[in-house]
């Protein structure tokens, strides 16, 4: 059952109690004050209706659309008070607080409406502070007005959005046609890059120069003289005591070179994007947000930029990253990439390396869920205490009987995928024996040809996914870790034993979820709740247990599956 800890429950008032959604999508309206306005109005409302606001829990989606749906996903606090209302755990007669109808959703009209009737049925009161509408599900079936009322303002809020976007769009199709004549298409530059003389005419900026920013362009080109001495992010420097392995980011540290952006140090990620930016040798391509993701429109505009790196170096680093091979490293830094994943949200929980401070090496596990959910709280982990309470727990639990389920469960899943497999192969091979018999026959039609060489290429596709899924069952049958042998490679702690370790935990787990901030959790009438730090492992067995830490100790404190 969803946990909301921010929510009370279960409280029985005569006087209503109300939610603030408060919801805006762009940085300017955040410059504009969007956030202070729409609280102000609310609390007026509220104190005007006579409902009691809870200030404590207002649920914000700062600078997220309500066109793509951001606003009401898992893990975004629409989208958990929805669901906390779907399971009783907000008392009916709640009022839900919105400025417009528009705040709630700009999703196509069907998606919005839906959206609108869940709340309702929830039995959510919704109030539309701008014209003071009231909407309840008693009212809306009652009076089917009402209804028509807020169909309208749902469709005219998602119509304004898809016409904003056809028209920002067109306008971006304009920028770049001019900038394949050699206008300045955004302000928005690479960080070595500004530009001077720009002015405006009928509203847009126009005209102007792209300028070199001396003392970042030299950093640009020292990062790619760097990489040309090594392989990857990292290289291979002299020293007096011989050679020593470094990392660019690092020894731009060292140097104390200023970073680009907002970032106090420089990261390896930073690194990398000036290395695979092809703006170094005056390129830009244009892109285009679909789906939630930049994707490249239209072709490549040569000499956009001016040059600041030829391109024989350009090449050479691309190669070198390309062909780049075997392990840079003198350990295995984190035994768990791709398993971890935040509790709360689901967001995946990533591993930050930042080298040493105060004479402690800093890494650190934490949530992704801020970056992808506008308003989502940060949850994070020492990688070190983790890594501990993990090896402590994975040394006393039976290895073996574990292992063996997660193997059977998944040699039997491909078993029945290999029995189909093998069933839809006979079956075309009997099409395509009694095509060849009626081509002996007599002539046949052009549909029956093109029918048959869509079997034909079916067999080809079928043959080679057979011999996949029979791969796939003999690496099955491999001998599975004992948990002395477990025990052992904890205790070992060297390149090889982290990294065979690391591969056993890939094999047998699904999925590792981190509660840093307590975990509690329903279940078949049972309330588990824990403030300690605690993680949920899920094999791929399909079983999963509970840990809770205390100190330096773990406990399983569920087992199920």
């Amino acid at each position: 059952m969803l946990y909301l800890p921010h929510i009370m429950t279960a409280r029985r008032k005569e006087t209503k109690i109300a939610y603030s959604f408060i919801r805006f999508s762009s940085k300017r309206q955040e410059l504009n004050s969007s956030v202070r306005r729409q609280t102000k109005i609310t609390e007026d409302y509220a104190k005007e209706k006579g409902l009691i606001l809870d200030k404590k829990t207002r649920l914000f989606a700062l600078k997220v659309s309500g066109h793509t749906g951001d606003h009401i996903a898992k893990g975004s606090a629409l989208g958990g008070f929805l669901e906390a209302a779907k399971q009783n755990q907000i008392p009916a007669g709640t009022a839900l607080l919105v400025e417009k109808i528009d705040r709630l959703s700009r999703l196509k009209p069907m998606d919005a409406v839906t959206l609108f009737l869940d709340i309702l049925r929830c039995g959510i009161e919704i109030h539309t502070i701008g014209d003071r509408q009231v909407f309840t599900e008693d009212n809306v079936n009652s009076d089917i007005s009402r209804l028509h009322i807020s169909i309208g303002g749902l469709f005219t809020a998602h119509r304004y959005s898809a016409d904003l976007g056809e028209r920002v769009a067109f306008a971006w199709g304009e920028k770049r046609e001019a900038a394949r004549n050699g206008e300045i298409a955004t302000a928005k530059l690479p960080y070595w890059l500004k530009a001077e003389g720009r002015r405006m005419v009928n509203g847009r900026m126009r005209g102007g120069n792209i300028v070199q920013i001396p003392e970042r362009v030299a950093v640009v080109r020292l990062i790619f003289e760097l990489r040309k001495l090594g392989l990857g992010k990292h290289l291979i420097k002299g020293a007096l005591n011989g050679e020593r392995k470094v990392r660019i980011a690092r020894e731009l540290n060292v140097q104390r070179t200023p970073p680009f952006g907002r970032s106090k140090v420089w990261n390896d990620s930073s690194v990398q994007a000036i290395l695979h930016n092809p703006a170094c040798i005056g390129i830009y391509q244009p892109h285009r947000s679909m789906n939630k993701r930049r994707k490249p429109i239209g072709d490549p505009i040569e000499n956009y930029f001016p040059a600041i790196i030829d391109r024989d170096t350009f090449n050479l680093c691309q190669v070198k990253s390309e062909v780049k091979r075997g392990r840079v490293s003198d350990r295995v830094s984190n035994l768990f990439t791709g398993l971890l994943f935040d509790g709360y949200t689901g967001a995946k929980m990533i591993y930050s390396d930042k080298g040493v401070k105060k004479g402690d090496k800093y890494r650190y596990l934490y949530s992704d869920a801020p970056r992808l959910q506008n308003g989502a709280r940060t949850c994070g982990w020492k990688y070190s205490d983790f890594e501990a309470h993990f090896l402590d727990y994975v040394a006393k639990i039976n290895w073996k009987n574990v292992a063996t389920k997660a193997q059977s469960l998944a040699s039997s899943e491909l078993r029945k995928k290999l029995h189909a497999a093998a069933e839809e192969l006979v079956s075309l091979q009997a099409q395509d024996k009694n095509f060849a018999a009626t081509t002996v026959m007599g002539s046949i039609s052009k549909a029956a040809v093109e029918l048959n060489n869509k079997v034909v290429q079916r067999l080809e596709k079928l043959e080679a996914e057979i011999k996949v899924l029979r791969q796939k069952l003999a690496g099955t049958k491999k001998d599975t870790m004992t948990g002395a042998e477990i025990k052992r490679l904890v205790k070992q702690g060297d390149f090889t034993s982290r990294h065979r370790l690391r591969v056993e935990l890939y094999e047998q787990i699904e999925r590792v979820e981190l509660f840093p901030n307590g975990y509690r959790h329903k279940e078949k009438g049972m309330k588990f709740e824990y403030t300690n730090p605690t993680f949920l492992v899920r094999f791929k067995s399909a079983s999963r247990q509970v840990i809770r830490c205390e100190g330096k100790l773990t406990f399983v404190v569920i087992t199920a599956g």
